[in-house]
């Protein structure tokens, strides 16, 4: 494989690939909450309460991914 390439020799993800990928998957699971729980709002007239469950809910997907991600590490380690 090429020096330059994102794998390392040992076949896994480079730490620094994977900490960019999680954190990218947070702050999107959040935005996507945000997002929807606004649309939400706007739609039925609820603000501030569905933006505020949908930034919670896109939190903790994005804390549960980061999790999975963190055991799949410690499993190849």
């Amino acid at each position: 494989m090429a020096e330059g390439s994102p794998r390392s020799a040992g076949g896994g993800r480079k730490p620094w690939l994977s900490a960019l990928g999680a954190g990218t998957e947070l702050a999107v699971s959040v935005a996507a909450g945000l997002l929807l729980g606004s649309w939400l709002d706007g739609r039925w007239g609820t603000s501030p309460w569905l933006t505020a469950a949908g930034a919670m809910a896109g939190m903790a997907l994005g804390i549960f991914q980061l999790i999975r991600l963190v055991n799949s590490l410690g499993r190849r380690g």
